[in-house]
């Protein structure tokens, strides 16, 4: 579960605006995060985003995969954006934990459109 401080960095990461909530919604809805959605598009803004709210992702991170009986760090290397990259699980491990590693980019750049996935999912069933 996205908690109120994540939420409110996704928004204001989005523009803070209804109208960009909104595009956001429906951005996700029809073709997730990688549809492009402004706050979340280069990796500038995605790996700083990611850096700076990586406490609050992982715990939404380790919520669902409890949820889903799975390992957090094995979830996320399955995350679609990542299953070309044949992402190891102790390199998503290293990168949560603060470590670099070669695939930090795209590691960073999942964690932030999770943020937003679940963010936006979260505000359409409430």
């Amino acid at each position: 579960m996205i908690n109120d401080t994540l939420k409110k960095a996704v928004i204001e990461q989005l523009g803070g605006d209804q109208e960009s909530i909104d595009y956001a919604k429906d951005t996700i809805r029809n073709c997730g995060a990688s549809g492009g959605v402004g706050g979340f598009i280069y990796y500038s803004e995605t790996i700083k985003f990611a850096r700076d709210n990586m406490q609050n992702i992982y715990a939404a991170i380790k919520d669902l995969a409890e949820e889903l009986g799975e390992c957090p760090f094995q979830m996320v290397s399955n995350f679609n954006c990542l299953k070309d990259q044949d992402i190891k699980t102790h390199e998503v491990a290293d990168v949560i934990n603060g470590k670099e590693n070669d695939v930090e980019t795209s590691i960073l750049n999942a964690l932030s459109w999770f943020a937003l996935e679940e963010t936006i999912h979260q505000m359409e069933c409430d």
